[in-house]
């Protein structure tokens, strides 16, 4: 069985389990489909480990699925508890093409659905991971990216005149597979590297390449923190104000 007929058979099973509708129960959805992805036995789901909840751990196997959709730093504690005992692996499902689902905040209807031009990667993750800086360096830990194409429901309750600036977020619901991709430094050299240019690059360069625009300051800051912790990017000198960074393709011993 592929990856994308098991993902599309742990959506018929999330369906099933009545998860799949509009509002908080939308992340809900993403997260049950991706366990069952990951592990279809539900007796390995939501199993007690060293005083926390693991969302899948396979106690013959020795390992841990952490599901998260944001601010990884909300892990720190149970990392510091499972990696002594367990393998573990913080999956982070990204939509790599999204469509929007605007929600009126008065009658909780569907209002309109658009394909959004911004599009999910690998890269996605690294501001996450700055959050886990400590952790980067434990063997016993990796991350995964699962790339999916799905819904976004939002909202429309934000201050701008139309109500879509600063509006709340009600989840994603996925519907289609499109990859589960291991973050290690050859996966994100291959995704990175296009994207530079190969001369030295500043910040603002490193940030287009990771898809940050210019108000994304502190983003761009936290995504520069942990290619620095993996060490996939040294400073090389200043050019002006702006301090110059090179790729590092190869291991630096520690």
């Amino acid at each position: 069985m592929t990856e994308a007929e098991r993902f599309a058979l742990a959506l018929e099973r999330t369906a099933a389990a009545g998860t799949q509708s509009i509002g908080t129960q939308s992340e809900r959805t993403l997260h049950r489909a991706v366990k069952y992805f990951l592990d279809p036995d539900e007796e390995h789901h939501e199993l007690p480990a060293e005083g926390f909840i693991a969302d899948v751990l396979d106690p013959e196997a020795g390992r841990i699925f952490e599901i998260q959709t944001r601010d990884f730093g909300r892990l720190r504690d149970k990392l510091a508890a499972f990696l002594p005992k367990y393998e573990v692996t913080v999956v982070y499902p990204v939509l790599r093409r999204r469509y929007l689902c605007w929600i009126d905040p008065e009658t909780g209807e569907l209002e309109s659905r658009r394909k959004s031009p911004r599009t999910g990667s690998l890269t996605d993750i690294l501001p996450e991971l700055s959050a886990l800086r400590a952790f980067l360096g434990d063997p016993r830990l990796s991350f995964l990216v699962i790339l999916l194409d799905g819904e976004e429901y939002r909202l429309r309750d934000g201050w701008s005149r139309d109500g879509k600036r600063g509006s709340h977020g009600l989840g994603k619901t996925p519907f289609e597979f499109v990859a589960a991709v291991p973050v290690t430094r050859e996966t994100l050299l291959r995704e990175l590297a296009p994207r530079l240019p190969e001369a030295p690059f500043t910040r603002a360069e490193l940030g287009k390449a990771l898809r940050i625009g210019v108000k994304g300051g502190m983003k761009l800051g936290f995504a520069q923190s942990a290619l620095e912790a993996l060490g996939l990017i040294r400073r090389v000198g200043k050019r002006g104000n702006s301090i110059l960074f090179e790729l590092t393709k190869e291991e630096e011993p520690t």
